[in-house]
């Protein structure tokens, strides 16, 4: 009975314990701090702050050569898409202006066709204008005063000071002045092509009498003119309806060193801003020593002081690279520019060729055996000198050498036969064809003009272009016929 009694209250006392004081210490247990787990977290997330920074830095750094490529890429993108548009807007162009005087040629004929009599009457007029212009010009420089008949633009008088002399026996025709009859310019004309809106500049000496320009009667008239106004009027007597502008050339001992350079770029900066899309130089640097100015003994400057001529024009030379260099290359002039250089008449004291002693050729050829100036020079032509009446180079005449796709050859008379020599005459022939297919073809560039004039040139000596005569003697004609890929 006893141990019954007792049995209940230890239950009770059991659950007590298990109800109180356990209780108690269970719960103290589960709301106590743990001081020393608050530091290792605080730690952790400041290392963990610190990598995602770090991390966040490094993607950056990655990242932006690959944004500025994406960029540089962008801006390339841009600017090739704005040279398409461009280009696509000269073509367009081109292409109306070509279509315009194709226009323009069909409704010509066409006209010339109902009526012939109009035809020759638009033949009359054209030539009585080109005639007109030609006598401005000539009486301008005060050289020859030509006047002339609309009915038969064939009446030619010529006036000289101290006498006036009737030219049917002298001169004939305007055929017979010398650049327009060995050119053939008068046919042009008949088409109506006179050099009208092309601009040619001419860089020249017009100091000095020591040309004499027109000699009639045996020696009884001369009229002595200046190297650069005999240069210019054999070019207007090929186009006559052409813009002219001249620039000075100072020649002689006296010039201070650098003088010569400074007046090529500013002429060659004034041209270009005057619009003028061929560029006459009747003069050249030869590789020939004359002694004249220095007192030393005249001979050819040795291979390395040529060469060290030819290093400091490809390197320093400002105005040479503007018109050598390819032709859209920086800083280059007018891509419609075109420059016609003399090629010079001392073969009889260097016959290496002129890549080797004309200095602006040697400079060129310098260039071209850089791959990236590869194309240097192509819109420059060399103009060498046949003989009077022939077929055959003149003996002082510089040969084409390697500059064989560079080089075409025409006559060198100034006002008549026999008269005046040297390739500073063949040279303004050729820059007045220019002219003349530039006012046919006004779209054309001038690497395109330059391709023109080579191409259409007649093949003389070996078939094709050789070391003599280049590609050949000019053809004014052929030069202003289609030419498939270049006047389209």
């Amino acid at each position: 009975m006893r141990v019954r009694a007792l049995l209940p209250m230890m239950l009770i006392a059991a659950s007590l314990t298990a109800c109180g004081g356990g209780g108690g210490s269970s719960s103290q247990q589960r709301v106590s701090p743990q001081p020393n787990n608050m530091p290792q977290t605080t730690e952790a997330a400041r290392l963990a702050e610190t990598e995602r920074l770090k991390t966040e830095r490094l993607a950056r750094e990655e990242a932006e050569p690959l944004k500025t490529e994406r960029l540089v890429r962008e801006k390339a993108a841009r600017q090739a898409e704005a040279a398409r548009q461009a280009e696509a807007a000269r073509q367009a162009e081109a292409a109306r202006q070509a279509e315009a005087a194709r226009q323009a040629e069909a409704a010509r004929l066409a006209r010339e066709k109902a009526s012939p009599a109009a035809g020759a009457q638009g033949v009359e007029s054209t030539m009585a204008s080109a005639l007109r212009q030609l006598e401005e010009h000539a009486s301008t420089f005060n050289l020859m005063e030509i006047s002339t008949t609309v009915s038969t633009a064939s009446n030619i008088v010529t006036s000289i000071p101290g006498g006036t002399v009737t030219t049917s026996s002298t001169l004939g025709t305007t055929d017979s002045l010398a650049a327009t009859k060995d050119t053939g310019a008068r046919k042009a004309w008949k088409l109506g092509w006179t050099g009208k809106g092309a601009g040619i500049g001419i860089l020249d000496n017009y100091t000095g009498r020591g040309v004499t320009v027109f000699q009639v009667l045996g020696n009884r008239n001369k009229v002595k003119r200046s190297h650069g106004e005999s240069v210019e009027f054999v070019a207007m007597q090929v186009a006559p309806e052409a813009t002219f502008t001249s620039r000075p050339f100072s020649v002689g001992c006296h010039l201070l060193p650098g003088t010569q350079a400074r007046q090529i770029a500013s002429a060659f900066d004034a041209f270009e801003r005057a619009g003028a899309h061929i560029v006459n130089n009747s003069w050249s640097t030869s590789r020939y020593f004359s002694g004249r100015c220095s007192g030393q003994p005249a001979g050819l400057r040795s291979p390395d002081l040529w060469q060290r001529l030819v290093d400091s024009t490809v390197k320093s030379d400002i105005s040479f690279l503007k018109l050598a260099l390819p032709t859209g290359s920086k800083e280059s002039y007018d891509t419609n520019m075109v420059f016609v250089f003399s090629a010079g008449n001392d073969y009889g004291k260097c016959s290496l060729g002129i890549e080797k002693c004309n200095l602006y050729a040697s400079s060129i050829w310098e260039l071209r055996k850089t791959k990236e100036t590869a194309n240097a020079g192509d819109r420059v032509i060399f103009a060498g000198a046949l003989a009077d009446g022939k077929s055959e180079m003149a003996s002082y005449s510089q040969r084409a050498g390697q500059m064989k796709n560079d080089y075409i050859v025409a006559h060198d008379d100034i006002a008549v036969s026999k008269h005046g020599a040297g390739t500073s005459f063949s040279a303004p022939r050729i820059a007045g064809a220019a002219a003349l297919v530039r006012h046919k073809f006004p779209s054309l560039n001038g690497p395109k003009l330059k391709q023109v004039l080579i191409r259409s040139a007649d093949d003389l000596g070996a078939t094709g272009p050789d070391e003599i005569f280049g590609s050949g003697r000019l053809n004014v004609m052929s030069a202003l016929s289609p030419i498939g890929g270049l006047t389209r």
